[in-house]
């Protein structure tokens, strides 16, 4: 065969190559910065799962490049993160940049915790690009995040109920501060933003959701694609959000969790084992009194 028809039909099978590469997207691609070459196919092998799984939970194709810091000094960190992480933070999704920088972990060994991390970030990347890089409010995304994450705790939900209890609850439209609060507020506002994110999907489904995201990425104004989702204006939906939590969360539900019940519990065991414990020195000192002016001592088989 002449090397000018090789040459072509080389070129023409190069050609539909990259038609078809173009037709079905390119995908999506990772760059992990770790100097650890086990600790770095491990995070890999995560965040392309996680990436993989976002496609499908939205049904959209990515075609991006996201990249993973994992920082290995407190230096290296608040250099990456420009200092905008609080101390409680371990990890960061830097929206705007596709990009997450955690603090490495202990040992290089990815424990629960790292990888519960790290996939919560990731869910802040593929929310954000699903969206079409639209602003959408923190407690949407933290609520996905924590979802994906499955960092939900028993009796987390308390903390809610202590805040209505106490007046201290959040309105939503300002849980875009959190990186602000101290420890406990941002604890609260996390378990707001996950309720609220749960209520949403409970009221409209998982569907109304992913609805939701694909209108924004259509490019829907936020308030116009979170009614066209919901049927719902925004500040409608966070007030039955409200009336919802004051509703299911109150004084009764605190002392009916299951937490709050063994503590009962246990006090009362406390209590009764205090009490006890001050009735036999009661009696014994009875005993020696009586010992002592000579009397009978009073015990008597039947009746104890």
């Amino acid at each position: 065969m002449a090397p000018d028809k090789i040459r072509l039909i080389f070129l023409s099978g190069a050609f539909f190559f990259f038609c078809g590469l173009v037709a079905t997207g390119l995908g999506f691609s990772l760059q992990i910065f770790c100097q650890d070459p086990t600790l770095r196919q491990e995070v890999e092998r995560i965040a392309e799962e996680k990436f993989e799984y976002f496609e499908t939970f939205f049904d959209y194709e990515y075609s991006d490049t996201f990249r993973i810091y994992i920082a290995k000094s407190e230096s290296e960190f608040a250099s990456l993160t420009r200092g905008r992480v609080p101390e409680w933070g371990v990890g960061v999704a830097l929206l705007g940049s596709k990009s997450i920088v955690m603090r490495q972990p202990e040992n290089l060994i990815v424990s629960p915790e790292f990888k519960r991390i790290l996939i919560h970030e990731s869910a802040h990347l593929g929310l954000e690009v699903a969206s079409g890089y639209r602003w959408v409010p923190r407690w949407i995304h933290e609520g996905f995040a924590m979802w994906q994450s499955h960092e939900w705790r028993l009796g987390q939900d308390l903390l809610l109920a202590k805040a209505l209890l106490t007046g201290s609850f959040i309105p939503l439209s300002e849980l875009d501060e959190v990186n602000q609060f101290h420890r406990a507020k941002a604890g609260l506002a996390y378990t707001e933003s996950f309720l609220a994110l749960n209520f949403f999907v409970d009221e409209f489904g998982r569907q109304g959701f992913v609805e939701f995201v694909t209108l924004m990425r259509e490019e829907s104004p936020f308030k116009e694609s979170f009614f066209r989702a919901t049927g719902l204006s925004y500040w409608e939906f966070q007030k039955l959000f409200e009336s919802h939590a004051k509703h299911k969360y109150h004084i009764l539900f605190v002392l009916t969790d299951p937490s709050i019940l063994w503590l009962l519990l246990v006090l009362l065991f406390v209590m009764a084992f205090i009490w006890k414990k001050r009735q036999n020195r009661k009696r014994l000192k009875e005993w020696e009194r009586m010992e002592r002016l000579g009397r009978e001592f009073p015990y008597d088989d039947q009746k104890d």
